[in-house]
């Protein structure tokens, strides 16, 4: 028997799920095999026969796994949670999400700091504090799942090109653009620049949209199309294109048809 989850560190109320295989003598992994789970001190944490292990009191305790007669353990570390912790836990069942970290931030400094959850879903490994956190742009993400929405509604495709997305500058743009397609633009492979370097003045963010279309598709590649370039640009060309299969504006389809 081996337990092939790492001994885990939780709060009190938190819940992580133990997994443990069962090998025969030449170490090939045996199936439809019962494994019985037990704790060793109930008091510090539970498990259920499932495996799913939840902090009860502080402390330290084993979490077994056995099957016919052979057994493994891994160590099951509880520390009490702390205010922040709580609310953030409160937070993270609630939208059902693997983790979530927090601080409150004054003049002063880091006034509390938690985590709360697993590093992966799923996963029985406790989040802490200290992992690292990506804070990238979200609203790429956000574009991208639209999209995606958009594609499985047939109103465009992933070969879509920007010549047929924006026929009426298909003259005017810079030929190495006209057969990107939007797969290259949400996977940073269009040759775009980064960011638009004029501003746009027109009264409605749409318009000003319409118009960073205009001039980027005029501008020279600064990578050839393939080629990964990270680029803002790509998803507000991404964005504007479901706006023209839509006729509806980008903050309203993030509403209507992603959220």
């Amino acid at each position: 028997m081996t337990v092939t989850s790492a001994s885990p560190t939780i709060g009190i109320g938190e819940s992580v799920t133990l997994q443990a295989v069962a090998k025969d003598a030449a170490g090939t992994t045996l199936t439809n095999r019962v494994i019985t789970w037990t704790s060793s001190d109930p008091t510090v944490a539970s498990i259920t026969p499932a495996g799913v292990v939840t902090g009860v009191g502080q402390g330290d305790a084993a979490a077994a796994a056995a099957s016919e007669g052979k057994t493994a353990s891994v160590a099951v570390h509880v520390r009490r949670r702390t205010e922040i912790e709580r609310v953030l836990d409160s937070i993270r069942v609630a939208y059902q999400l693997p983790a979530l970290a927090g601080a409150i931030v004054t003049r002063d400094g880091v006034a509390a700091l938690g985590a709360t959850g697993v590093r992966r879903a799923g996963g029985s490994v406790a989040v802490t504090a200290n992992d690292e956190f990506h804070l990238g742009s979200m609203l790429k993400s956000m574009t991208a799942g639209l999209i995606g929405v958009l594609v499985d509604q047939k109103k465009l495709q992933w070969s879509t090109t920007l010549a047929a997305a924006f026929p009426e500058l298909a003259a005017t743009m810079r030929p190495e653009y006209r057969d990107v397609t939007l797969r290259d633009l949400l996977s940073q492979q269009s040759g775009l620049p980064r960011d638009p370097t004029v501003t746009f003045s027109d009264p409605t963010p749409k318009k000003q949209r319409e118009s960073l279309v205009r001039w980027a598709l005029v501008q020279p590649p600064v990578s050839t199309r393939g080629v990964y370039y990270y680029s803002n640009v790509n998803y507000m060309v991404a964005g504007v294109m479901a706006e023209r299969v839509t006729g509806m504006a980008y903050e309203q389809l993030l509403v209507t048809d992603l959220l």
